[in-house]
């Protein structure tokens, strides 16, 4: 059962992480449709790309305050992608993406989260 007890604050966390980066796809979507990009059909391209991955992500982070072992899942599986591209992208900055990717599986992957994810 998904949800027992307190959400601890690791989750909590995550949760904010994972709304503060569907809302800025869906920015991203609203400046791809301003026209800013490559050319009309990129543009067009962009923002629904950007507006179903900000939509995902919000879906996304309502299971994670859920507990929703699914949302748990994606979200695991989108940090080690991320830390194998901060692995690529290690001379520029991907040393953050790695700690980030890292940081996240702990606090889903803790005692208490396993509690809480049921």
């Amino acid at each position: 059962m998904a949800g027992i007890g307190a959400r601890p604050f690791g989750v909590t966390l995550v949760g904010i992480i994972i709304i503060i980066e569907g809302i800025l796809a869906l920015l991203a979507a609203v400046v791809a449709l301003l026209g800013i990009g490559d050319g009309f059909t990129s543009a067009i391209f962009a923002a629904l790309v950007s507006g179903v991955l900000g939509l995902i992500y919000l879906a996304v982070a309502k299971g994670i305050f859920d507990g929703n072992n699914g949302s748990r899942l994606i979200v695991a599986i989108i940090s080690v992608i991320n830390v194998i591209v901060g692995v690529f992208n290690f001379l520029n900055g991907g040393i953050i993406q790695i700690l980030v990717g890292i940081i996240v599986l702990i606090l889903l992957y803790s005692a208490k989260s396993k509690v809480f994810f049921g």
